[in-house]
């Protein structure tokens, strides 16, 4: 429910679905069971569009709560270029129900978005920038054994992750979205 309720505050402040898709990797920070996550982006709603060219949103679910992670694409001025800008939440599933979504998610958009340049990480600690995030770490790396499951992982989980969006744009969402079968 949390995840369809923030999609849903996107779409009513105005946000229009860009694309979605699966990247491999782990998000610095965030308790992370598989190796990749879903981003979903979206094109800045016109309240934003002098400040964002688009969001990128990622859900990590655990049995607690869902961690959100924002990735806003800084538009660029006359002599200046973009940058991203980074945020990290959580909420708890409790509170799927009890919250006003799009206060919140306006408010998470507005304090990332304050901060070009910068992770922030509600409830997490500070980390290192990168694409969200992500912990650069060095080593020895996977063997082939790891990289052939991950491959694999990635690919079922990409079909169960593209069913799930397939199956949240269709109905209601997908209606607002303006995706019709």
């Amino acid at each position: 429910p949390v995840h369809e309720r923030i999609l849903d505050a996107f779409q009513r402040l105005g946000f229009r679905f860009k694309n979605a898709d699966l990247e491999r990797g782990q998000i610095y920070g965030v308790q992370q069971t598989l190796p990749f996550y879903q981003e979903i982006e979206f094109f800045a709603s016109p309240q934003y569009a002098q400040t964002v060219r688009e969001v990128e949103l990622t859900f990590v679910t655990n049995q607690y709560g869902v961690d959100v992670v924002l990735e806003c694409d800084k538009r660029g001025g006359f002599l200046s270029s973009g940058q991203d800008s980074y945020g990290r939440y959580q909420v708890a599933h409790a509170d799927a129900d009890r919250l006003d979504w799009q206060q919140v998610v306006d408010g998470w958009l507005r304090e990332t978005t304050s901060r070009y340049g910068s992770m922030h990480a509600g409830g997490f600690g500070h980390g290192p920038v990168g694409h969200h995030g992500h912990g650069h770490g060095h080593g020895r790396g996977p063997g082939m054994g790891g990289m052939l499951a991950a491959g694999a992982l990635g690919v079922a989980g990409g079909m169960i992750a593209g069913e799930m969006i397939e199956d949240a744009f269709e109905g209601d969402l997908g209606e607002d979205f303006g995706f019709d079968e």
